[in-house]
């Protein structure tokens, strides 16, 4: 069954519980000063200085699968019902290849899809602060290299194992409700937060640039010069904008 809500709205409600239920403080649009203040003295350049961690989240819809015909029950993995959701797949986007590159630079990068897959249900989970406890967060690299054009999933449900397909590929033993993706980021913020700066800033906004030339497949009119205007930009903007537009993930900012 075909997810019936929007992958906008369901980013939209996790992103609002990480803002509202992380210790710590939590922006998802840090790039939008306004030039009045990007352009003043004490304005929002001086605030590249912090101590904390980025966050990036590509967001899934979940499909629910309930026949037995479906490859996951085929393969011996699963009794329905389960949940599945698409990675693109490498013949037309090299999007999976950049998330991980980004993941081994050390950043935190996550697909995040829900356990649910209609809209009453995520109206529930929303009303009860539940979206992010209802919902499955994988890493890239735990998902692993995909070196073939054949479309693949993640197939996963409560009580049970975590698979990619298309052969399958057990790539998490076990998967609770009680796994706490809020907890997994505090756990994480505490260990490996680091200073920003300026200058560590507009490096990793130029190495974010060159992921972006290297591994995306632009269209054949556009013209790859152009990014070059984004030098012009506060480094977290320039961030913000490539994160969005070509790894198609939400930049989160997590500081103290």
């Amino acid at each position: 069954m075909r997810p019936v809500i929007s992958e906008f709205s369901y980013g939209y409600a996790v992103t609002e519980q990480l803002i509202n239920y992380l210790p710590y403080k939590v922006s998802a649009a840090p790039t939008f000063p306004s030039l009045r203040e990007e352009g003043t003295d004490g304005g929002y350049d001086l605030k590249l200085n912090f101590s904390g961690m980025f966050l990036f989240l590509q967001f899934k819809l979940a499909h629910l699968m309930v026949r037995r015909t479906c490859y996951e029950t085929q393969e011996g993995c699963f009794d329905p019902p389960l949940y599945r959701f698409y990675l693109r797949a490498p013949r037309f986007s090299n999007q999976h290849r950049m998330l991980l590159d980004l993941e081994r630079s050390g950043e935190l990068v996550f697909y995040v899809a829900p356990i649910f897959f209609d809209a009453s249900e995520l109206n529930n989970y929303y009303l009860s602060n539940t979206i992010v406890h209802n919902s499955i967060a994988i890493s890239p690299l735990e998902i692993g290299e995909i070196r073939d054009d054949d479309e693949h999933s993640i197939s996963y449900k409560f009580g049970a194992p975590v698979y990619r397909f298309s052969k399958p590929i057990k790539i998490r033993e076990y998967f609770e409700k009680s796994d706490d993706f809020l907890s997994i980021i505090q756990n994480i913020f505490k260990e490996r937060k680091k200073e920003y700066t300026p200058q560590n800033l507009n490096a990793f906004a130029q190495a974010i640039k060159q992921n972006v030339i290297s591994n995306y497949k632009f269209d054949e009119n556009f013209q790859i010069d152009s990014l070059n205007k984004l030098q012009d930009f506060n480094p977290l903007r320039q961030i913000g904008y490539l994160s969005r537009n070509f790894f198609n993930s939400e930049f989160i900012v997590i500081t103290e």
